[in-house]
């Protein structure tokens, strides 16, 4: 299958609750369900002339199933404190909104990632962010910090942390900066 029609296919798809999102109303509802298969169904036999339920469901489960791998190697890179892993999957995008009809831990580490640009190059099939410079030391050392002590003292010192940053973006530190307590 063409990525045109792949493409097409999981925009049809997002489009139907009754078989793409499980939090909806219409997801439980089997005559919308049967109508949203007989559009997906459809719109395989453009590729596929016997595409029929199975067909379809098999197709949508295949899609699905690469993308959840694609999807936990990004989590798993984002939870070690690794490199960030850029999903290769060219489709990801497209079924991102299934992520959102889960409330779990995967949701939380996926929101911050979802805005990052991300480098690609037509030649490679796998891009990653490195965090290995310098700053990224520091980060994970910040981190640290943070994660041993109480929630307010994280709170503070976090905002603490973006107001020097945001001053230091804005070319307004110099040697005399210091914090006043």
């Amino acid at each position: 299958m063409d990525k045109q029609f792949i493409t097409e296919l999981l925009e049809l798809y997002a489009q139907l609750p009754a078989v793409s999102n499980i939090n909806s109303v219409e997801y439980k509802n089997k005559i919308l369900k049967s109508k949203s298969y007989e559009k997906l169904i459809k719109k395989c036999q453009e590729y596929e002339p016997n595409a029929d339920r199975s067909f379809v469901t098999k197709k949508i489960n295949s899609l699905r199933t690469n993308f959840r791998k694609e999807h936990n190697k990004k989590i798993k890179s984002v939870e070690n404190d690794a490199e960030v892993y850029v999903p290769r999957l060219w489709y990801y995008n497209l079924l991102l909104f299934t992520c959102e009809q889960h409330k779990d831990k995967s949701e939380d580490s996926l929101s911050s990632f979802q805005n990052e640009e991300q480098a690609t190059d037509k030649d490679t099939k796998r891009t990653v962010q490195s965090v290995d410079d310098i700053h990224g030391g520091i980060g994970k050392n910040v981190a640290h910090k943070l994660r041993g002590m109480r929630n307010e003292q994280k709170i503070i010192a976090e905002k603490i942390i973006n107001d020097v940053l945001y001053h230091g973006q804005l070319n307004n530190l110099s040697v005399v900066s210091h914090l006043q307590l």
